[in-house]
């Protein structure tokens, strides 16, 4: 799915309803097999992990290159159709605009399968070379993600910054506190900055550039309506009435649950550490791509959804050792 979306995508589904089809039918093929089969789910993010790296460096082995077109509102690729089509770093057309990098939801589905695989599987670290390991993959996947010859998602690169720094901070011994994220947040303005200087030397050839440009001709005046239109954007989406019927739901879910069983929650999470870790990284990647991105509750979810994934597995785990144990204990007492 992650191949066949882009390619749908770009052999011509530019209408609203075709979009999101494609999208939940993305979030089915990464959802269910990782419910029905969670011994595999783990294996399962990495391979979707995998694919997207693996489309970024086959598009740069063969040399693409970008350029700017109709008064810097669309941007073309110019590679060979087979690659832009296999891959999901594609020019794609949507609603009538031709969009360039990596979406929000696929973006959000990078960072929450590698966010996944960083909390559940690497062990805390305990020497200074294992911590700037863990730093190397944060600045690297937000590098990736935000590259505007890659990724060109710095909203996306924002949240990655905040998600894996995060996971860094827990994995090296530390909690994360408000200064933490205030730490983080600066190294994602400088992130994005660096990346957006870099892309207007090149002249502006995608968005982050082409923002660079017109922020230093129209001030901050610009930056603000930019980001007063990316906040009412994403608060018109989260406060939809759909959306209010879903909250609505998981409400009900979340009280029966805690009604039903008040303690187990919480000690599954006392049990297991790691899941914690990915409770609170998964937390702060989503709240930030909510807030960094246009249509951000849409990346937020999707974050969320491998924490929310983990923590489910989990919780079935532990039900289904309690009744294996209950079912032994009462076959050894009759």
């Amino acid at each position: 799915m992650l191949v066949l979306v882009p390619l749908v995508q770009y052999v011509g589904v530019d209408s609203a309803v075709g979009y999101w089809v494609a999208a939940f039918g993305l979030w089915l093929v990464l959802s269910v097999p990782a419910v029905l089969l969670p011994s595999k789910a783990l294996r399962y993010a990495l391979a979707a992990v995998v694919l997207v790296v693996c489309a970024a460096l086959i598009l740069a082995a063969v040399g693409w290159g970008l350029t700017a077109a109709g008064a810097g509102r669309v941007v073309r690729v110019d590679a060979p159709w087979f690659f832009i089509s296999l891959s999901v770093l594609s020019d794609f057309p949507l609603i009538g605009v031709r969009f360039h990098g990596l979406g929000n939801e696929l973006m959000g589905v990078l960072i929450g399968s590698l966010l996944s695989l960083v909390c559940l599987t690497v062990s805390p670290a305990r020497t200074a070379w294992h911590r700037f390991w863990l730093w190397l993959v944060a600045v690297g996947t937000a590098v990736f993600i935000g590259h505007p010859l890659l990724g060109d998602n710095a909203g996306g690169a924002a949240s990655a910054v905040f998600g894996f720094g995060a996971a860094a901070v827990v994995l090296g011994g530390s909690r994360v506190r408000l200064k933490t994220l205030l730490g983080l947040g600066a190294l994602a303005i400088g992130l994005v900055v660096g990346l957006a200087v870099f892309d207007a030397a090149l002249g502006g050839v995608t968005h982050l550039g082409r923002t660079a440009l017109v922020l230093k001709h129209q001030g901050a005046g610009y930056l603000w309506a930019l980001v007063g239109r990316k906040l009412a954007l994403n608060f018109s989406l989260a406060a939809d009435p759909r959306a209010l019927w879903f909250y609505a739901g998981v409400a009900v879910l979340v009280g029966v649950w805690t009604s039903l069983l008040p303690g187990f929650t919480r000690e599954v999470l006392q049990r297991r550490p790691h899941l914690r870790r990915l409770v609170l990284c998964a937390g702060i990647s989503a709240a930030a791509a909510f807030l960094l991105n246009d249509t951000g509750v849409i990346p937020a979810g999707f974050v969320a959804a491998g924490a929310i994934l983990a923590f489910a597995e989990a919780l079935v785990d532990e039900a289904s050792a309690a009744f294996a144990e209950d079912s032994a204990y009462l076959s050894k007492n009759q």
